[in-house]
């Protein structure tokens, strides 16, 4: 005899949405069944069981909003069964009922929320705040132009979810922090101008490079970047964001420029060791040897991994290691 086992669905997500349209169809339902010539009392119901305005459900019901939260469907259709049982609007903060929620979140005033938002746009440099919108509507589960209410006061109080979140960002910011936003128009994550110039500036600050658009032009051979769009990005503020997959590349730069005798360099290659700062390849020395220029002058042999088939060429201006020796040049 087979038993069958119960098959558990996972809960829906509580930042995931739903269409305005199912929420609204509901709601009419419930205004039926109650009787009402308004929706207003099924507004304040679902409202004070959520934390969230009365304005942003009638929004929802028609449908100004495209999407809403998956919470406001289930608080939804709970309120539809409640009332199909019992003929009456139940009381929102009623213990008594076993599946009664807690009280609805704190809020504060939007104009709080309204002064952080704009310290925030000031410290990243943001000519539209619409991105800044996008992402604290991600990481809240709230709609962005409810944000955007919220920010403009027409909305007198926020969620104290939505200022936590905002404090959050700000101190990452401060930090110094990268901050990834949703995918804009290109449709790939970004980070601020902000993040990209103080990269560049800590990456200059090592000595690798000795000209900024020299490196700029670099890592757009690489990631496949049209030549100038990066020193442009530098210079001008009017640009706002930088795709994250060039703030990555300026990381791993300064990561791989740093001198590891496991690898393999090539004449021209620029490196930083550990006691003689930066420098620049100039030679390739058989078997496992490259000489290296220091900024200061000095000229070293140093070592490089051992590779079985090299297919390089050396300059005939490069010196043998007989040579290398003879010139006084010190190795490690």
């Amino acid at each position: 005899m087979s038993m069958e086992h119960p098959v558990r669905v996972p809960a829906p997500s509580p930042t995931a949405r739903v269409s305005s349209l199912a929420i609204a169809e509901v709601i009419d339902s419930v205004v039926e069944q109650l009787g009402e010539d308004s929706p207003a009392p099924v507004y304040q119901y679902l409202g004070r069981r959520l934390g969230i305005h009365p304005t942003t459900i009638l929004r929802y019901h028609r449908g100004s909003l495209r999407t809403a939260p998956n919470q406001v469907m289930a608080e939804a259709r709970q309120l539809l069964n409640q009332v199909q049982r019992g003929g009456r609007l139940p009381d929102p903060v009623d213990q008594s009922n076993g599946n009664a929620r807690r009280p609805p979140p704190p809020r504060v005033p939007s104009w709080r929320l309204a002064h952080l938002l704009d310290r925030l746009i000031t410290m990243m440099e943001l000519s539209e705040p619409s991105a800044l919108h996008r992402l604290l509507a991600q990481q809240t589960g709230i709609h962005p132009t409810t944000v955007l209410r919220f920010h403009r006061g027409v909305l007198r109080s926020a969620p104290q979810q939505l200022l936590s979140a905002a404090s959050d960002l700000e101190h990452r910011v401060r930090l110094g922090e990268a901050v990834r936003f949703p995918p804009g128009g290109e449709g790939e994550p970004t980070v601020t101008r902000t993040a990209f110039v103080r990269s560049v500036d800590a990456l200059m600050a090592t000595g690798l490079f000795r000209d900024r658009n020299e490196m700029l032009h670099r890592v757009e051979d690489e990631l496949d970047i049209p030549r100038g769009r990066l020193t442009r990005l530098y210079r001008c503020r009017t640009f706002r964001w930088v795709p994250e997959k060039v703030q990555q590349h300026l990381e791993a730069l300064g990561e791989r420029c740093q001198y590891d005798p496991t690898w393999t360099y090539r004449i021209g290659d620029r490196l930083v060791h550990h006691l003689f700062g930066p420098g620049t390849v100039e030679a390739k020395q058989p078997v496992d040897k490259i000489a290296v220029r220091f900024d200061d002058g000095t000229l070293r042999v140093m070592r490089e991994r051992l590779v079985e088939s090299r297919y390089w060429r050396q300059p005939a201006s490069a010196p043998s290691v007989e040579e290398a020796f003879a010139l006084g040049i010190t190795g490690t």
